[in-house]
């Protein structure tokens, strides 16, 4: 009764350790769920940005690493997300401007932001004019700077453009003029002239007064003026710039509707990025704090993963301790009982050997020949000695002539005879591997011949066992249908790598299979 309590007690101990290990799984599900539901949340907030934000570390008088980008950063200067988080501010920035970083950071430092052009360079080579607003903030006891970078590509090239305009005036398809100080128009080109036709100027006259006045006062500052005039439903700009040494100012004017127009666009933007701004910041935060949670929880998994592989080797040679003590008990008890039983009915036999007594008991003695070949065969299959007295090659070959044959199976055994010693623990589960194999290809396999080939190389044991079977495509060993042997393969997988070993298996529909075990000698 003592017995039977005690194996019930382990059960339910073993039950209740089942519990925890599926509590804790449903946990990190629901922890991962989270993470990615956060996530998501944040990502479209932080991706829906139309110029590029960056988030990185700073340190006195050096930009730091990159911490976060949003997709138009990305877009915008072409690495990924991944390139950038292994990057710094200065790999994006053109060598000549980190003259600028101590102004930039003293007055980041003192007023907490900063607005100032510079220069990106892009993956591709290409160099990206950008006006870049900053705004330091500090992130878990870290001095951190976010970045909105806005592409001004389109406003240089416009303030290029103005500097052609000097250039060949007849031709220029801008207005061009020239007007003396008392506002006398002194030339005006053809784009001028239609521009300018509701107020009929011509060469002579008098200047309307907006205009006049810009001229007047380029002329006593001898600095160019700007005016902003709407004509005919345009925006026009007008550079008044004053002629060294003359009484006259030239004016070269600009359509700049759709400029206008874009930086409208790009101040409702800006508007939108200072009002979100917080969110980002606090989008930073929480990405920070999700990345230690993820890593955490990787942590715990992989945890759990070894704990896994730990629990697999205990099994595996608690299992072999009690096969051995069950086929002791067999050889040592019930074997040499039914041998004892067996003398001693010899010994009871009479002189004469035709008489039915010595017949019954010939018939008793076939009997227990027959128990004692049985008990002798099951000690072997449910644990071999010649394990552990002649080593893993002569237990894997006396397996397979066992097993195999005995169901109409050629066996062919070759092995190169080299030394291969290897711990109790690796000879273990090598073992019990091709005995797992042996038995898949009994079950599945319809093959006639089977071939083993164990060999040492580069101070490893590679043991190939090859079938002539029906073969299978290694695509379904995850399907359902071939549950029982894919649970078979993972067993089969944990326990080698517990000895830092390997198994690959070939195979294909209608060409046999050929398995590979590998695992490293013993020193």
């Amino acid at each position: 009764m003592d017995k039977k309590a005690g194996k019930k007690e382990k059960r339910t101990s073993g039950f209740s350790g089942a519990v925890h290990v599926i509590s804790d799984k449903t946990g990190r599900k629901q922890l991962e769920e989270a993470l990615r539901e956060s996530e998501n949340k944040h990502r479209l907030l932080f991706n829906g940005i139309t110029d590029a934000v960056y988030v990185h570390e700073v340190i006195p008088e050096k930009p730091g690493n990159f911490v976060a980008v949003n997709d138009s950063a990305c877009k915008m200067l072409g690495y990924t997300k991944n390139e950038f988080l292994q990057m710094e501010v200065k790999d994006i920035d053109l060598p000549e401007n980190a003259k600028n970083i101590p102004l930039i950071h003293e007055k980041l430092f003192s007023d907490g932001y900063a607005l100032f052009e510079t220069c990106h360079v892009a993956k591709d080579g290409r160099r990206i004019p950008v006006e870049i607003n900053i705004q330091l903030f500090d992130l878990q006891g870290k001095s951190m700077v976010l970045s909105v970078a806005r592409d001004i590509t389109k406003r240089k090239q416009a303030e290029e453009n103005i500097q052609e305009l000097a250039r060949f005036p007849d031709e220029n398809p801008n207005p061009v003029l020239r007007i003396y100080r008392d506002g006398t128009l002194l030339y005006i080109n053809k784009a001028g002239e239609r521009l300018f036709s509701e107020w009929y100027l011509q060469t002579g006259q008098t200047i309307p007064p907006v205009i006049l006045g810009a001229v007047s006062e380029s002329i006593e500052k001898g600095s160019s003026q700007v005016v902003e005039l709407g004509i005919k439903d345009r925006i026009y700009s007008f550079y008044v710039t004053p002629i060294a040494d003359t009484n006259y100012s030239n004016i070269y004017g600009l359509d700049i509707t759709k400029r206008k127009q874009a930086e409208e666009a790009l101040e409702n933007a800006h508007d939108e990025i200072l009002m979100n701004q917080e969110a980002v910041l606090s989008l930073a935060d929480d990405l920070m704090i999700e990345n230690e949670e993820r890593k955490a929880a990787q942590e715990k998994i992989e945890q759990y993963h070894n704990q896994l592989r730990k629990l697999i080797s205990q099994m595996a040679l608690i299992e072999e301790n009690e096969r051995r003590r069950i086929a002791n008990i067999l050889h040592d008890s019930v074997g040499q009982n039914l041998a004892l039983s067996k003398i001693l009915l010899d010994e009871l036999k009479p002189p004469d050997p035709s008489g039915p007594l010595v017949l019954s008991l010939d018939e008793i003695t076939k009997i227990i020949d027959e128990a004692i070949n049985y008990t002798r065969d099951l000690t072997f299959e449910i644990s071999s000695p010649i394990l552990y007295e002649l080593g893993i090659e002569a237990a894997i070959e006396w397996l397979g002539e066992k097993i195999l044959k005995r169901r109409n199976i050629l066996f062919e055994f070759r092995n190169d005879r080299t030394p291969k010693p290897l711990t109790k623990e690796a000879q273990v589960l090598l073992y019990q591997a091709v005995r797992e194999f042996y038995l898949n290809i009994i079950k599945h396999s319809k093959a006639h011949h089977v071939r083993v080939f164990i060999q040492e190389f580069d101070s490893k044991i590679q043991i190939s066992i090859e079938d002539d079977g029906i073969g299978f495509d290694t695509k379904t060993l995850h399907s359902q249908v071939s549950e029982s042997l894919t649970y078979g393969l993972f067993s089969v997988r944990e326990r080698i790598s517990l000895i830092r070993g390997s198994f690959g298996i070939e195979s294909a529909p209608g060409q046999g299979t050929r398995v590979t075990l590998i695992a490293p000698l013993e020193a």
